[in-house]
């Protein structure tokens, strides 16, 4: 049976008609069919108003229809409350030019009509054609008016669909000269290696060898393929900011979007993360990073756990002894590349499930969803659901937000013990899940059966950090309409005011809520809050951080994740240090990068090969029980010898990468300078300079340094930026002489002082604990 569903939709024009050029998959298992089609159709699009008095709203309205300059525009009253509407106004995008002040939308890039971009055409058509929408064939995409409800595709044959993963090798980037050697494809069809080393083998393991002459080849071959075979799922590791742009950049050949023959205007390609609209691409590193940021870092061997064969400077080395004809080397670097991908997509179909379930609650694209904060999908959606409510935008008000996870340790007991202890229990507790799940809807409870059946401890906290950020508005909405009669969310209330009632009611309404008591609500968190506390107080906590409780004697996992108390993540050793700052090992990894980290970072921050070696090793001493005695030994003797200056000078300099370093030499730079105003204009742009240095970011910087050319900062600005645009090296080193950041390769002799302040920072809480006698 054949099923269709939309993948992606965008504005024709971003500016202009009504056009949407939509992608939609077609299914059918009993044939094998799976592949995608380009659909062109006019979508109307909607303007909104501010809200004003009836009477006011329809004299407005009487005095549009009598100007022939807006006959084309169907101008319609909508009711906010008794006595106050809006204007709802359909056509087309341009008509945005012509339509008066009381519309929220925006004439040109100075009109401040739409400061919060609400009327955006892609954000529009998003907003009602969704990813999964089902629609009875291509042609058949319903207009606005013609949708009464949204049905979504099956999330197992969306798991099960077809794939490519995509994985590519480079040289020359130690030098700035990018060029690509090989690219990996594995996809549910073929398994190929495109590669440019002098060699004719035709296979290697089950990969395909192909050989390609130029770098225009690697691109053209590879969208062939694709295009072939058609694969809804284009995965890979950080492929949206590294892969994707590379081979595009370098082969000016890659085209593996759906609508080939209906190009996407520029504006809405997405240049800086994706260039395959109609496809899902699920990229492991964002992904991973929004939704699972425990561990050390996101790396492709840490997620995967596995090590790779060689790193990239050995890497270097290996391609100009397979282009010499080394064919050992050549097939080191096969069996380098391949397992790579070969990961990647074991990692993908892992998460895959929960990336679609996701997708499917925040009614949101696979890509944003991987390459978005959480809690941002989860603000929008509720703003979409609003939108398509009440017809109009939400009020946004200007305070800061309720943040859930420190709300939550507000109320709960708090206590820490210091040491190193054996058979830890980290326990995420959940006290929104419990009491908010009254308001979840079909697809958030979906979730909920998942977790509770899903084994894996990583995938289970990752659902459940959705399910917090799916709440992150309610919660927050729940606490200001307390706040009217100086009430806060975590205690019990006995009544709510009228004006009270009334807010809990625009907000089901406004967000179709299911039918719910929102006293009940309030004290049910009260309740919880309670009982959790309760709880704690009858277990020993170890610690505790911004995620997790640490307990050392047994707890009753099975009623804890029954009852929505909590989430049971594992049992092992956890080192505590001081209040919130601890290290874990829950899933009893020999890998320390899979430790849980919290409060704690051995490798992020301003630290020297030779702090982050030690801390290495100091921790796995720790966790390998070795004696305190011997270890203090170790790290003081250590310490000692590092501050002595005896080290060789690569030991004292700290890194930073280029385009950071270069940007913010200029920003100190423009801070000397009196007038503001270059300074102002610098802050504003230069995080795109370091997103996507393309041409248009590039004729940017040129016309900002004309300005700094007056002002004498030119060839100072020059050096800078062209560091920024090529970042070779990819790391500057630098270090403190004389108590100064100095830059290699000028910097000739540390300032000992400073690196001992910095030493006694970093492992001050590790000599407490090692002097510690229990």
């Amino acid at each position: 049976m054949q099923k269709y569903f939309i993948t992606h939709v965008e504005p024709f024009h971003p500016q202009k008609g009504k056009g949407a050029l939509f992608v939609v998959r077609e299914q059918d298992k009993e044939k094998g069919i799976y592949r995608s089609h380009n659909v062109f159709k006019e979508i109307p699009h909607v303007f909104v108003s501010r809200g004003d008095d009836d009477i006011n709203i329809k004299r407005t309205i009487k005095e549009l229809e009598e100007n022939f300059k807006f006959h084309k525009i169907k101008f319609t009253q909508e009711y906010i409350k008794l006595g106050r509407s809006f204007i709802q106004a359909i056509g087309s995008k341009e008509d945005r030019l012509i339509l008066p002040e009381i519309f929220i939308c925006k004439r040109s890039s100075k009109d401040r009509r739409d400061m919060l971009g609400w009327n955006s055409p892609s954000r529009m058509l998003r907003w009602q054609y969704p990813p999964l929408m089902v629609v009875d064939f291509p042609l058949a995409i319903p207009l606005r008016d013609e949708i009464k409800s949204r049905e979504y595709a099956s999330i197992e044959d969306l798991v099960n669909e077809k794939f490519a993963t995509i994985d590519i090798e480079v040289e020359d980037w130690e030098i700035g000269e990018d060029k690509i050697f090989m690219i990996v494809y594995h996809s549910s069809y073929s398994s190929q290696v495109l590669h440019n080393l002098p060699f004719e083998d035709e296979f290697h393991d089950d990969f395909k060898l192909v050989k390609v002459d130029s770098q225009r080849e690697f691109g053209s071959k590879l969208t062939k393929i694709i295009l072939k075979e058609d694969p809804l799922w284009i995965e890979g590791h950080n492929i949206m900011k590294y892969d994707n742009i590379k081979i595009r950049e370098l082969t000016k050949a890659y085209f593996p979007s759906t609508n080939e023959y209906k190009p996407i205007t520029k504006a809405s390609q997405g240049l800086a993360r994706v260039i395959t609209k109609g496809r899902f691409t699920m990229d492991t590193f964002p992904y991973l990073f929004n939704h699972l940021s425990i561990f050390q870092n996101c790396k492709l061997e840490t997620l995967g756990e596995y090590k790779k064969t060689i790193n990239y400077e050995e890497q270097a080395e290996l391609v100009q002894k397979a282009k010499s004809g080394d064919k050992d080397a050549f097939h080191v670097l096969l069996r380098y590349a391949i397992d790579d991908v070969i990961t990647t997509h074991r990692l993908a179909q892992e998460y895959k499930e929960n990336l679609l379930l996701q997708a499917r609650l925040f009614k949101r694209d696979i890509d944003s969803n991987c390459t978005t904060s959480k809690l941002n999908v989860a603000e929008e959606h509720w703003d979409r659901k609003y939108f398509l409510i009440k017809k109009r935008f939400p009020y946004k008000r200007k305070n800061d937000k309720t943040n859930p996870e420190e709300l939550k340790l507000r109320h709960l007991n708090k206590s820490n013990r210091e040491g190193f202890f054996e058979n830890v229990h980290i326990i995420y507790l959940t006290p929104f899940v419990r009491a908010f799940s009254p308001l979840f809807d079909e697809d958030a409870q979906i979730i909920v059966n998942k977790i509770k059946k899903e084994k894996k401890p990583e995938l289970r906290f990752g659902l459940t950090q959705t399910l917090n950020s799916y709440l992150y508005h309610l919660i927050d909405e729940f606490s200001s309409i307390l706040s009217f009669e100086g009430q806060s969310l975590g205690e019990r209330v006995d009544s709510l005011s009228g004006k009270q009632e009334a807010a809990f009611y625009s907000l089901r309404k406004g967000y179709g809520l299911p039918q719910h008591d929102p006293q009940e609500i309030i004290n049910r968190f009260a309740d919880t809050i309670k009982k959790t506390n309760n709880a704690i107080k009858a277990h020993k906590l170890v610690n505790y951080s911004g995620y997790f409780h640490f307990f050392q004697d047994d707890i009753d996992v099975e009623r804890l994740e029954q009852d929505n108390y909590g989430l049971y993540l594992g049992t092992g050793p956890i080192l505590s240090l001081a209040e919130r700052k601890l290290i874990a090992n829950p899933f009893n990894s020999e890998n320390q990068k899979r430790f849980v980290y919290q409060g704690i970072n051995p490798i992020r921050g301003r630290k020297t090969k030779f702090e982050k070696k030690i801390m290495e090793e100091l921790i796995s001493k720790i966790f390998n029980r070795e004696q305190r005695r011997k270890i203090h030994e170790f790290l003081d003797s250590e310490l000692k010898r590092y501050l002595s200056g005896s080290l060789p000078l690569e030991n004292y300099l700290l890194e930073t990468n280029t385009e950071t370093y270069y940007r913010n030499e200029i920003t100190r730079l423009l801070e000397s300078d009196p007038d503001r105003s270059l300074l102002t204009r610098w802050n504003k742009e230069k995080n795109k300079v370091h997103q996507h240095p393309q041409s248009e970011v590039k004729r940017y910087v040129k016309e900002l340094m004309k300005e700094m050319d007056r002002k004498f900062y030119g060839p100072v600005v020059q050096e800078h930026i062209e560091q920024i645009f090529h970042p070779y090296p990819q790391k500057v080193g630098w270090g403190y002489e004389k108590g100064i950041k100095i830059r290699i390769p000028f910097f000739m002799e540390p300032d000992l002082y400073v690196y001992g302040e910095k030493l006694d920072e970093h492992f001050k809480d590790f000599f407490r604990f090692l002097r510690y006698k229990p």
